[in-house]
């Protein structure tokens, strides 16, 4: 039984999202999202440490036209492992 189930008294194969919902409670994506979100605030108004400035590069910087990944304003360096790759 999952705690949300438990603490809101509902049935084990009760759907989560109005669970989370009822009590305010974010779901551990919507953590990582928001999370990302703020990092990517304070880097674009440079209130991050400067071992972060290497971390991502304008696309416009790269590219001069529009390109199928320019809808983002970032772009990440290439790197070697997927753990990198899945991190900020």
């Amino acid at each position: 039984m999952t705690i949300q189930c438990f603490i809101a008294k509902a049935d084990f194969l009760a759907h989560s999202t109005p669970l989370f919902k009822k009590h305010h409670v974010l779901k551990i994506t919507d953590i990582s999202q928001f999370q990302t979100a703020m990092f990517m605030l304070k880097f674009t108004s440079f209130k991050l440490p400067s071992i972060f400035n290497s971390y991502f590069t304008h696309t416009s910087s790269i590219h001069h036209y529009a390109t199928r990944g320019s809808i983002s304003d970032f772009t990440m360096p290439s790197t070697r492992t997927k753990v990198r790759q899945r991190s900020i």
